[in-house]
């Protein structure tokens, strides 16, 4: 699924015509109804926006004027019983004129949830008129705020206004609603603040619900959650001013601590990661309940590193171990409980058949059996004692004999090796002398050889003479 993502500065502007939106069908629907209320009245109740001595005053300019009777006629048939009534009149419609400010005052209250007393005119000036408007607030402990407003009746504005006020989360925000001389923002902002309150004690109590076990400590500000390291995460939430938008906004903070561990870089980086992520989730338009709850189960449970197939193993012939230890331990407890109860067994059987009934009698018997028991410890460890000897002494001669083979047979390995090198010393002579005995032969045939040469050439040196010699006698 793929979702656009929407910048900041889009997303306040949407919100806040979809509020200025809101005010303006709220303002409608108030309108609308002390319309149905005006024209549901009588005619002599209508409101022409006048107060007493301005309406007098006008009755009495139209009087003058000749226009009397015309506007006696409108208001009533009877001319004559019109200035009987003219008190009785007045007395109605002061009353009216009261019931429909509480009205107004009880649709205020119902919207906003502030209780109004009636405002109070404290001066008037050529152009500015000081009214004095103050109340309370049941849905914060009943605290009081007051209200110095200064109206500037030519132009219609708040010329000034000083708000007093002593709910602590609004301390940071009066400055600003002073500045702003916007009454309404105020009882706008009472009423956000409520909403935020209330929301954030819904979330510290479906936070409880789910990681009791890991909550370490909570207030009106913060909850602190702990893992199986006393690593600690805290979480803390409270409202702030926003200058730009000028509303009242919550503001939230994550951040981590290590536990009594060493210092670990890894750890510390990993802290820092969660309080980053949680924000971006919270600008990537994720709930402060699903983006808290994510990081937090990540803090608790998916922090751990994944054991190795060796760690796996080890856990795993360890836990083996354990319950076999456990078993063993069970076990041996069993054959205890048992000689235990044979040995007793066997003792009272023993009282029995020597007639022992006093308790010096079963001591003697006792302490009979216990040196009877002594001398088979005795004699026990007499003869592990010699046992150990004797094993030491055969221990000691199965190395000497194990040392002599060892000896043996390095020698018989030294032989063997001076056998082969001597065979070879030998076959290396053999060749020798063989090859010398070739040499002499082929020296000595060579000899024979130039021998007979030089002989046959004696001989035909001799021949060559004679036949000489035969042809100078001829």
């Amino acid at each position: 699924m793929v979702g656009t993502q929407k910048s900041r500065a889009s997303l306040e502007r949407e919100l806040e015509e979809a509020e200025g939106e809101l005010s303006r069908l709220e303002a409608l629907e108030k309108s609308q109804k002390h319309e149905r209320a005006r024209m549901e009245a009588d005619d002599d109740d209508v409101d022409v926006g006048f107060n007493d001595d301005e309406l007098e005053a006008l009755l009495d300019r139209l009087a003058e004027s000749g226009e009397s009777d015309a506007l006696t006629a409108l208001g009533n048939k009877d001319s004559d019983k019109s200035g009987k009534s003219n008190k009785k009149d007045k007395s109605d419609e002061n009353t009216k004129a009261i019931q429909r400010y509480n009205d107004e005052i009880g649709l205020n209250q119902a919207f906003t949830g502030i209780m109004f007393n009636p405002p109070q005119l404290l001066s008037q000036d050529e152009h500015i008129n000081h009214l004095s408007i103050s109340g309370a607030l049941p849905s914060f402990l009943n605290h009081n705020f007051s209200a110095d407003v200064k109206i500037d009746t030519i132009s219609g504005q708040v010329a000034d206004l000083k708000l007093n006020c002593a709910i602590p989360q609004l301390r940071g925000c009066i400055r600003h609603i002073e500045h702003s001389r916007s009454l309404p923002l105020f009882f706008q902002t009472v009423r956000k603040l409520g909403d935020m309150l209330q929301y954030f004690s819904d979330l510290r109590h479906v936070l409880m619900l789910r990681y009791q076990k890991h909550v370490l400590s909570f207030d009106t500000n913060n909850m602190c959650f702990i893992d199986h390291k006393q690593r600690r995460l805290i979480f803390t939430h409270s409202v702030k001013w926003n200058i730009d938008y000028s509303r009242l906004e919550p503001a939230f903070s994550l951040y981590g601590r290590l536990g009594d561990e060493q210092p670990n870089a890894e750890a510390r980086v990993m802290l820092q990661s969660l309080s980053v992520n949680f924000l971006r989730m919270i600008q990537l338009g994720f709930t402060v309940q699903k983006a808290l709850e994510a990081v937090i189960d990540v803090f608790l449970y998916a922090q751990r590193t994944p054991l190795t197939n060796t760690q796996k193993q080890e856990k795993a012939v360890g836990s083996a171990s354990r319950r076999q230890a456990a078993v063993d331990g069970k076990r041996a407890l069993i054959v205890r409980e048992k000689r235990k109860e044979r040995r007793e067994h066997n003792l009272r059987t023993l009282f029995e058949s020597r007639g022992a009934s006093t308790e010096a009698q079963k001591q003697e018997i006792v302490d009979e059996l216990k040196k009877k028991k002594l001398r088979k410890l005795r004699e026990a460890k007499k003869k592990a004692k010699t046992d150990k000897k004797r094993e030491e002494k055969v221990s000691d001669i199965r190395q000497r004999k194990k040392e002599q083979m060892k000896a043996e047979k390095k020698e018989q390995l030294r032989r063997s090796k001076q056998a082969k090198r001597d065979k070879q010393r030998e076959e290396n002579e053999k060749r020798e002398r063989d090859k010398q005995a070739r040499e002499d032969r082929e020296n000595e045939r060579r000899e024979q050889e130039l021998a007979s040469e030089r002989q046959r050439g004696d001989e035909n040196g001799n021949e060559d003479n004679n036949n000489i010699a035969d042809q100078s006698g001829d």
